[in-house]
């Protein structure tokens, strides 16, 4: 955040790494947001297309694709049982020092990100995920950002009761 938004440094060519999880990203971001059940060639061609996805680049983005699918279906039937009833695909959050919710560009966040995926139930409960394409790592190397996750649910509804973070 600092290099990117304070010091305003130029960024880096992205590697193929971010670029495919970007594709994917893309992807599943549209399979939540319209409910679609199936990756188009279309959605995922536009997509790769974005990213400047080529060759085996291409190839990795689309063995994502089946994993894409299966966790839309998973994730319609998790929000009918559990009587979602809002719903959050990739919100950016910021947080103040008094651990209230605040704009994202505000100077006093001491906390900021965009969440993947996140959903509150008529149980005042909080579930997020974040999807990670890259090498499979222990849960606790990622402990410190759904904990800020966490966070940020809990600012933005005060009322929450329970809350849960997760890597798909």
């Amino acid at each position: 955040f600092r290099f990117k938004y304070v010091l305003k440094l130029p960024r880096g060519e992205s590697g193929v790494a971010q670029r495919v999880g970007t594709t994917t990203h893309d992807v599943l971001q549209n399979m939540l947001e319209t409910g679609a059940s199936e990756v188009s060639a279309e959605l995922f061609d536009k997509s790769a297309e974005r990213s400047s996805l080529v060759g085996e680049e291409l190839d990795r983005a689309r063995t994502y694709i089946k994993g894409s699918e299966s966790f839309s279906a998973r994730i319609r039937a998790f929000e009918e049982k559990r009587k979602v009833v809002t719903k959050y695909i990739e919100k950016d959050f910021a947080f103040d020092t008094s651990f209230e919710a605040c704009d994202y560009d505000a100077p006093g966040a001491i906390a900021r990100g965009r969440i993947d995926y996140a959903a509150i139930t008529d149980q005042f409960r909080a579930i997020i995920l974040d999807h990670k394409t890259g090498q499979a790592k222990a849960a606790e190397v990622h402990a410190t950002q759904l904990h800020i996750y966490l966070l940020a649910m809990f600012a933005l509804h005060p009322n929450l009761g329970w809350g849960e973070a997760g890597i798909h």
